[in-house]
């Protein structure tokens, strides 16, 4: 039975989206050294071999690596947690129960610390250390609901 094939795509991919694409490809990890980023994410996950951990992950906001993405796993076992609770209380995630919550993203600027590590054979970037330096907060929503008295309902 010979069915032609249909494309997956009509092949009109725009130009600047293939360039970013061949961009990324070739990049090499962010040097060591101090940058000004802002934590953009924050999720639990699960290694292969069963631990959990929460990982956060920073935008770079300042100089030749702005745009950059990188990471940190705080480790959730006995053993990190001192650790862990001591860097995640400075984002905020100050009992268990915020953990499962949404990230505050966009809402701390921080001076983080990054290192290149390897994993797997290849080297890779990490956050070895950060320091809140604003904490920004977050516009009023002016869809939100209103309280009695005519203000916005607030957390």
């Amino acid at each position: 039975m010979n069915i032609p094939r249909r494309p997956l795509n009509d092949g009109n991919l725009p130009d600047d989206i293939v360039t970013a694409y061949d961009a990324v490809n070739d990049l090499e990890p962010v040097p060591l050294g101090k940058y000004r980023a802002v934590a953009i994410t924050g999720d639990l996950r699960k290694t292969t071999n069963g631990k959990w951990y929460y990982r956060v992950t920073w935008e770079i906001t300042e100089g030749e690596h702005t745009g950059r993405r990188v990471s940190r796993m705080y480790f959730l076992t006995p053993e990190a947690m001192e650790y862990t609770i001591k860097a995640l209380k400075k984002l905020g995630i100050d009992r268990g129960e915020k953990l499962n919550e949404p990230f505050p993203a966009g809402r701390f600027v921080c001076d983080i610390q990054v290192t290149v590590r390897e994993f797997n054979g290849e080297p890779v970037n990490e956050v070895k250390s950060f320091v809140v330096v604003e904490k920004v907060e977050p516009e009023p929503d002016p869809f939100a609901p209103l309280t009695a008295d005519g203000g916005p309902t607030g957390d």
